[in-house]
């Protein structure tokens, strides 16, 4: 999914384009996801203040999502700053994104992976992180330029907390439900332990089982293509 963010007369907005739900993981498997629930808020230019303004969006219906704008100088900025968060009341809920203003989370997804045989899976993540990126030449909000940005739910499924050195595994969940009744469940996440399965944990050392991994990740999911952007937990215990 993109973010665009528009500049215009002092302000911006943000839009987020139609987001594809099928995945093919990189060892062979795939993923479909039937409900994806974000809640993105605080996005600012520069040094402005995060502020506490937020919206839950429900990703699953087609077509783009407008978030809550925020506030700009008419001038040019190196920084942009993109918050995945899950305290505060969104100012605004699309149609079926209820549960994350009720439940306080940040994401929420829910679907099925394939790789010898389907498994259901829903799962709820709460990462306070801000993602902030650099961009290689100065950004002046224009309503002509937007600034692309992404969201990548492949990023749930990633076997690494450093950007660009994941692969996209979906083996893992299929294998964590091991009554084999076809519904994952975070219990049976938390079982499974990453070191033996070659996972790169990263700075996110507390992330040592498949349920801490995919909570972690899910504050890694904010990009800007062509910049270099960094995350940074919110909260005073790893995410």
């Amino acid at each position: 999914m993109t973010l665009l963010l528009l500049g215009c007369a002092g302000q911006w907005a943000v839009e987020v384009q139609e987001v594809s739900l099928h995945l093919e993981t990189d060892d062979g498997c795939s993923v479909d996801f039937d409900q994806a629930l974000v809640v993105l808020g605080g996005a600012t230019l520069g040094e402005q203040p995060a502020g506490d303004s937020f919206s839950a969006l429900n990703l699953a219906i087609p077509g783009s999502h407008a978030l809550a704008p925020g506030l700009a100088e008419p001038t040019s900025y190196g920084q942009v700053s993109l918050t995945l968060a899950r305290h505060g009341a969104p100012d605004r809920v699309d149609e079926g994104a209820e549960a994350l203003a009720d439940q306080g989370a940040s994401v929420i997804v829910a679907g099925e992976v394939t790789c010898s045989r389907p498994v259901a899976f829903e799962l709820e993540s709460f990462a306070d992180t801000r993602t902030v990126c650099e961009l290689e030449q100065p950004y002046e909000p224009d309503p002509a330029q937007p600034l692309a940005a992404q969201v990548e739910l492949a990023r749930l499924f990633s076997d690494s907390l450093i950007d660009g050195e994941g692969r996209a595994r979906a083996q893992p969940w299929e294998d964590a439900d091991a009554d084999a009744d076809g519904l994952l469940t975070t219990t049976e996440l938390e079982t499974v332990d990453l070191a033996p399965r070659g996972y790169t944990v990263g700075s996110y050392s507390e992330a040592t089982d498949l349920l801490d991994h995919v909570r972690a990740a899910s504050g890694l999911l904010v990009t800007v293509p062509g910049a270099e952007c960094t995350a940074r937990c919110l909260v005073e215990d790893p995410c």
